[in-house]
């Protein structure tokens, strides 16, 4: 059994998800392999495709019709990254047995080692932000330009229900930011604290207008989720981003 995707379609969710996954030719930790992979789950009515490292999380949905392809499995990024620019034409079947997931068209076919299969399944019963993603992303970039080694600076979000203002907030020692941006808020007032070069290159993986914000301020360890919050959704992708203590 097979299921069948747009080739494009595909391509959207490997990009959406694969800029997270550590390079192969990278060193990690034993037991940490799939660091470097997306996990790719084929179900009755949907593909979803998930990637993961210590910092950052994202996954991709697409639904469609399946005609009897159920598998899960741990692809590299880098492999299947690079075999789904090979095809031509505007469909891609696939399927997977026990070592390989194959990717089909009229012309092409490609097979890609399996590294092992796993599931990942994130909360989404959290406090809930909707904004502009271009607002955000503009606040974002003058934000990082704060980082002195352009990996790092700690991003202060706060949340005011009363007002719908998203402010935020960073400083390092070339200067600092404070400035709100226009929201619709579900909940209480909260605040978190992130880092915001990370949220920066998710903002830049959406192609979307809108952006849905979720977080649950009261534990730093629940990582922030970012999601496409058009109502016209292609492709459901989700990010999630390690929150930091707030001092």
């Amino acid at each position: 059994n097979f299921v069948t995707i747009e080739a494009n379609d595909l391509r959207r969710m490997v990009r959406a998800t694969a800029f997270v996954s550590v390079r192969k030719d990278d060193s990690v930790s034993v037991g940490q392999e799939a660091m470097k992979c997306l996990a790719i789950h084929c179900a009755k009515d949907d593909i979803k495709i998930y990637a993961a490292n210590p910092y950052l999380f994202s996954s991709c949905l697409k639904t469609h019709e399946n005609n009897g392809a159920d598998f899960n499995v741990l692809i590299y990024a880098e492999d299947i990254n690079e075999a789904i620019n090979a095809f031509q034409n505007k469909e891609i079947q696939i399927f997977a047995d026990d070592k390989f997931m194959y990717l089909a068209d009229d012309y092409t076919f490609i097979s890609l080692r399996i590294v092992n299969a796993k599931e990942l399944t994130i909360n989404t019963t959290l406090k809930k932000i909707e904004t502009n993603k271009n607002l955000i992303l503009g606040t974002i970039k003058r934000a990082c330009l704060l980082s002195t080694d352009r990996k790092m600076i700690r991003i202060l979000l706060k949340a005011n229900k009363e007002t719908n203002l998203l402010n935020i907030q960073g400083k390092s020692d070339r200067g600092s930011i404070n400035e709100d941006i226009e929201a619709i808020i579900d909940g209480k007032d909260a605040e978190i604290c992130l880092n915001g070069s990370y949220l920066l290159e998710v903002l830049n993986a959406m192609d979307c207008e809108n952006t849905e914000i979720r977080f649950d301020a009261a534990d730093e360890r629940i990582p922030m989720l970012v999601k496409n919050g058009d109502d016209e959704v292609v492709t459901d992708s989700t990010y999630a981003i390690a929150l930091l203590k707030r001092k």
